[in-house]
C-alpha cells in the first residue's frame, strides 16, 4: 500500500509538470537597499524621560531616508523623512508620550516603500518624567559584582542620569591606589534621560581584587560624589 501511494504521488507530480495550465508569473524582485544609515544615538538600553527625543546617526550612499518610531502598543511617535548632511543626520522629536515605561522601536528605512529591508533598528524605553527616579544617579552594569576579568584593559558599561555637565568619571582602583581613570562626556542632551555609556580602562599590570567607581563633580563645590562602586577580580585572563 505504501509503495502504491508513492507511485501515485510520482504520477501526479509528473502530470502537473506536463500540464498546459499557465503558471503564476514570478513575483517581481524588490529593489535593493541602497546606501547605509546607522542610528548612533540614543544607544541600546537608554530610557527616555524628556519630552523631546534627540536621535542621530551616520548616513552613506543615500541622501534621504525614512525615520519611524513606534511603541509596542502601536502609538506612532514619529514618521517622516530625514536628510543627511556630510555623512551625518539628526532629529529632535517632541514625542508627546506621557505614559508608563514602554518599549519603542526606532527604525531607519528606505524611502522606497517596496524595500522591506531596514537600514537600522534600535529598541529603547520611553516614559513620562513622573516615572524617573529623583536626583542624580548612575550604575555600573558590566562587569558585575565579583566578576573575574582579565586582559590589558577592561570595557566598563553602565547608565547615568542627571549628571552636571554630562561629565562622568570612571575609576579602577585597589586598596592602595588608583589603577586608571577616565572622564567621559555622556550622550545625554537633556540630562534627565537614563543614557548608557561605555569606557575602556587599563589594568596596568595589576592583578587581584579591584574596585570600579563612577562619580561626578559638583560644579558648585568642586567636590566629587561617588554614584556606584563594584568589586571585581582581575586575573591574567578573563574568567
Amino acid at each position: 500500500m505504501l509503495r502504491l501511494f508513492f507511485l501515485l504521488f510520482i504520477i501526479a507530480s509528473l502530470s502537473a509538470c506536463g500540464s498546459d495550465t499557465p503558471t503564476e508569473p514570478p513575483a517581481p524582485t524588490q529593489p535593493p537597499l541602497i546606501g547605509a544609515v546607522d542610528i548612533t544615538s540614543p544607544k541600546l538600553g537608554s530610557v527616555i524621560y524628556a519630552e523631546t527625543l534627540y536621535v542621530s546617526g551616520t548616513i552613506q550612499g543615500v541622501d534621504v531616508f525614512k525615520l519611524h518610531i513606534e511603541t509596542l502598543t502601536g502609538e506612532i511617535l514619529f514618521d517622516g523623512e530625514i536628510t543627511g548632511i556630510d555623512g551625518h543626520w539628526n532629529k529632535e522629536i517632541v514625542h508627546d508620550y506621557t505614559g508608563e515605561p514602554i518599549e519603542a522601536i526606532i527604525q531607519a528605512k528606505s524611502t522606497d516603500s517596496r524595500v522591506s529591508l531596514q537600514y537600522d533598528e534600535l529598541p529603547i524605553l520611553i516614559a513620562s518624567v513622573v516615572y524617573r527616579e529623583e536626583g542624580i544617579f548612575g550604575l555600573v552594569l558590566s562587569p558585575t559584582e565579583q566578576q573575574s576579568v582579565g586582559g590589558d584593559s577592561l570595557q566598563i558599561e553602565g547608565t547615568a542620569s542627571g549628571i552636571p555637565d554630562n561629565r562622568l568619571a570612571i575609576m579602577l582602583r585597589h586598596d592602595e591606589g588608583l589603577v586608571d581613570k577616565q572622564v567621559i562626556i555622556l550622550d545625554n542632551p537633556y540630562r534627565i534621560d537614563a543614557r548608557t555609556w561605555s569606557a575602556d580602562l587599563l589594568t596596568n599590570g595589576y592583578l587581584g581584587t579591584a574596585f570600579i567607581d563612577i562619580a561626578y563633580t559638583d560644579p558648585e563645590t568642586n567636590s566629587e560624589h561617588i554614584l556606584d562602586t563594584i568589586s571585581i577580580i582581575i586575573g591574567s585572563a578573563a574568567g
